[in-house]
């Protein structure tokens, strides 16, 4: 299992069992979708919504070590922000991003939430959403850093959408919610993300059930 799944079972005292279903693909929603949006706005969407937000701050690195390789790999792909400020600190200013400090967690929330209000995007699409965060990471041997945790989150959300055949952002919205980007760079992004989780997008009952348990969960002990 991977590391966020066991950071976060460490301090989950308590889980219900759920009825699974061996073979059941994420495309046959695991969860019977409710069409409530993971906005916030109702109870369960905050909880799912904050116990990303918590993950996203534990596990984010500072960017402190320039000769880190997933920093160089990053850089290279183009899931970097630094390269895209560091000759502009207007627009750094602009944005109120201090993109070399770590998260605090009532930004990580806020920007998380701001995406899925913006996009009116499911609580399902949450969850698939760490899901291929987790699963680009433990593929391509990535921290996510101070200055990549953003960009990786859009992106992963927004082909977590897609493959749940809900709305998404077009380039030209994700460019003005996030204007660090150009609307090019969106879609190039979205297939250099894809071809490095290999192209595997499907998730099992089990593993989506396991994830969403967690979720819950993350608030409990918070």
């Amino acid at each position: 299992m991977c590391d966020t799944l066991s950071a976060i079972e460490s301090y989950i005292q308590t889980t219900q069992k759920d009825e699974t279903t061996q073979g059941t693909s994420f495309k046959r929603n695991p969860l019977k979708t409710t069409g409530c949006q993971c906005s916030g706005s109702c109870r369960e969407s905050t909880k799912i919504l904050k116990g990303i937000a918590k993950i996203v701050v534990q596990f984010t690195k500072p960017r402190d070590d320039s000769s880190c390789q997933d920093l160089q790999n990053a850089e290279y792909l183009g899931f970097c922000e630094f390269s895209k400020i560091k000759n502009n600190q207007k627009k750094l200013q602009e944005m109120q991003i201090d993109l070399l400090s770590l998260p605090k967690y009532e930004c990580v929330y806020q920007f998380v939430r701001e995406l899925f209000r913006k996009s009116r995007t499911t609580k399902e699409v949450a969850v698939l959403t760490l899901i291929l965060l987790d699963r680009f990471r433990e593929i391509n041997g990535w921290e996510l850093r101070s200055t990549t945790w953003r960009i990786l989150f859009i992106t992963a959300h927004r082909i977590a959408a897609k493959f749940e055949g809900q709305c998404y952002l077009a380039n030209d919205q994700l460019a003005r919610l996030y204007p660090l980007f150009s609307e090019d760079e969106f879609g190039e992004l979205e297939m250099v993300f894809f071809r490095r989780i290999n192209f595997h997008c499907s998730v099992g009952i089990e593993e989506f059930h396991d994830y969403f348990r967690f979720l819950m969960g993350a608030q409990r002990n918070a």
